[in-house]
């Protein structure tokens, strides 16, 4: 009796295996584009943290447009005083103002808070009762269903 002893793959087996390799690399693919959506996140978050910090930075240089109250209520909407490059506390907060907004919607792109990318951007340092400054920062952060808004909060006493 001799034995017939096959050797070699079959068509299946090559197939399975073509499947398998498949979507390994589909998986690795939605993993490297997952991470560098996460990248991109951190990024704007940090930038926002950064733009927030830059803000209070410039109020407390300028202690006395504090007390004044020009910076009481910023929305980022201001316009350029045209005042460089002497400008008096006052012309310096509406400076300041100006320029944070502006570096926000650069670095951050367009948001609101509905969540419309709009052109428009949250950029808002508003006065409390006890002292302390709030500053918030929003932009459109990429998710798996298109852009949904974040926002960052800086609370701090000048």
């Amino acid at each position: 009796m001799s034995l017939n002893r096959e050797s070699g793959f079959t068509m299946i087996e090559l197939l399975v295996a073509l499947l398998i390799l498949a979507v390994g690399l589909l998986g690795m693919a939605s993993l490297q584009a997952v991470g560098m959506r996460q990248t991109i996140n951190a990024q704007l978050t940090s930038q926002a943290v950064n733009l927030a910090r830059d803000m209070a930075e410039r109020m407390r240089a300028n202690p006395v447009g504090i007390k004044a109250g020009a910076y009481d209520a910023v929305t980022g909407s201001e316009q350029d005083p045209g005042c460089q490059p002497v400008c008096s506390p006052l012309q310096q907060a509406a400076l300041d103002a100006f320029e944070w907004a502006d570096g926000v919607r650069r670095a951050l792109g367009g948001y609101d808070d509905s969540g419309n990318d709009n052109g428009t951007v949250v950029s808002l340092v508003t006065a409390n009762a006890d002292g302390t400054f709030t500053i918030r920062v929003g932009w459109n952060e990429l998710g798996e269903e298109g852009a949904q808004g974040n926002s960052f909060v800086l609370r701090f006493q000048p």
